[in-house]
């Protein structure tokens, strides 16, 4: 008997690591759904930005307070695409930029995908990461 029990223990200890296991990564994925839309949405905010410059270059309207109304949006975006990459990172031990939350490889010296010059730990540490209900 005292061989099932501790074969019934080894599965339960099992199973809970699994479960463990399968809630750190539902997390991760959850942040990188949410680092998507994000950009997702930055990229139409830089889109209604152009339009609209465009508009009032082309056809001489007057859009400045509707662009102006944008520009602080755009700053909001790139802090939480900052903090989900950073949140992201700390759950898979993976390296972001921390401008556009590119993934990147560890001996990369800028990112692929904005071009921005990378800095190495100091700050990933100082960006205060968010949890995936957070944002």
């Amino acid at each position: 008997m005292a061989n099932w029990d501790k074969f019934c223990d080894t599965v339960s200890n099992t199973a809970n690591k699994a479960a463990a296991k399968a809630g750190e990564l539902t997390d991760v994925m959850k942040l990188k759904y949410k680092l998507h839309q994000t950009k997702t949405e930055l990229r139409e905010t830089y889109e209604k930005i152009g339009r609209l410059t465009y508009d009032q270059l082309h056809f001489g309207h007057d859009r400045a307070v509707e662009i102006d109304k944008l520009l602080p949006e755009v700053g909001k975006l790139r802090d939480r695409i900052r903090r989900l990459g950073a949140a992201i990172a700390k759950e898979d031990n993976a390296v972001y930029c921390a401008n556009c939350g590119t993934k990147l490889e560890s001996d990369m010296s800028y990112c692929p995908g904005c071009g921005q010059k990378q800095t190495r730990p100091e700050t990933a540490e100082t960006t205060e990461p968010v949890s995936a209900d957070e944002v």
